[in-house]
């Protein structure tokens, strides 16, 4: 792609895992895990925190302490909190002040919190567990009390979490199988599985209210057109409705959309890291194609969009960067 508008915030730290954006204020908060990706080129341990970035301002305003192994944030602007799955020690949620970022709380679940779903109306936050293969459930807090309710059995290694706010219906998707748990936020019922196709390695997902579908990164294969993809899964239907892959053809390295989405629903684009790459691939859900691809910096791991605002960002796992991309001059690029 010619021209993304790309520009980069400087961190502290190298090491970023997932992002979440504040839809009032504008700030960005990136949790930085304490270790570099294996799949790209390993650096090392990094002290682990949660930066806060404003754009705005084109800088990280503060870095903060949370909970060990931390991995995806989540904000809550009715409650003015900022929660972050926290993979190490005892298990836990830690929330913060979204202003200052002070710790105020941690809620301890066990297990190795990965991702975080909240009931847009309750109280309820379902939290996936994992670690290795004898993570089989998925996990119901309620933010408000800090009561954990009975572990919820799903397939091995949930990961990734993404809420329907209308239906108050959360989804995991299970790294191991591929397998998708739906879980009624208000009453923490188990209501079915989905599969997501044979392929395993599923740890990307994001949900279409308009379209009522999920998308889901598969990253099994070893070559370009070998699971590498992308699903769509009818969450009506249970069926899968669609498929696309080799996202940069003709090269040699298979780009994985391995961990982060963003979804522009309303102008039907997705963008997913691709986390082998310095690379953000844009894909048409609706004809299921590839469209392009924008370079932002080393191991990209996590897309968030402010629709609104009219900008994305891209957290690196490898670069001490926030990538900063214009949505209207990629729409622009991919005739939208």
């Amino acid at each position: 792609m010619a021209d993304a508008g790309i520009r980069h915030i400087t961190l502290t730290r190298a090491g970023a895992n997932g992002l979440a954006l504040d839809p009032a204020s504008g700030l960005v908060y990136v949790v930085i895990n304490g270790a570099t990706s294996p799949w790209c080129s390993d650096v090392g341990n990094i002290a682990p925190g949660l930066a806060i970035v404003d754009p705005r301002a084109g800088r990280e305003v503060r870095l903060v302490n949370t909970g060990e192994g931390p991995v995806w944030p989540l904000v809550d602007p009715r409650r003015n909190k900022v929660f972050v799955a926290s993979s190490g020690g005892a298990g836990t949620v830690a929330v913060h002040d979204p202003a200052t970022g002070a710790l105020e709380r941690s809620f301890v679940l066990g297990g190795r919190p990965h991702d975080l779903g909240l009931d847009p109306s309750g109280s309820n936050m379902l939290v996936s567990n994992t670690f290795d293969r004898s993570q089989t459930f998925v996990s119901l807090v309620n933010v408000d009390t800090g009561a954990v309710a009975t572990p919820i059995a799903v397939a091995e290694l949930p990961h990734k979490v993404v809420v329907d706010e209308r239906g108050r219906i959360g989804y995991a998707v299970s790294l191991g199988s591929g397998r998708i748990t739906s879980v009624d936020l208000a009453s923490g019922a188990r209501l079915r599985e989905y599969s997501s196709g044979p392929i395993p390695q599923t740890s990307a997902m994001a949900y279409s209210p308009s379209r009522r579908r999920l998308y889901v990164g598969k990253t099994g294969g070893s070559t370009p057109s070998s699971g590498t993809t992308i699903v769509a899964v009818d969450v009506d239907s249970g069926s899968i409705v669609g498929e696309v892959g080799t996202f940069t053809p003709g090269s040699p390295i298979a780009t994985r959309p391995r961990v982060g989405f963003g979804l522009d629903d309303a102008n039907g684009l997705l963008y997913s890291a691709m986390g082998n790459t310095n690379l953000v691939a844009v894909v048409d859900i609706a004809a299921m194609r590839p469209l392009a691809v924008f370079e932002v910096d080393a191991c990209p791991w996590a897309v968030a969009l402010d629709v609104a605002r009219g900008v994305g960002y891209v957290s690196n796992n490898q670069a001490a960067a926030l990538t900063v991309f214009d949505l209207a001059k990629v729409r622009q690029a991919v005739g939208r």
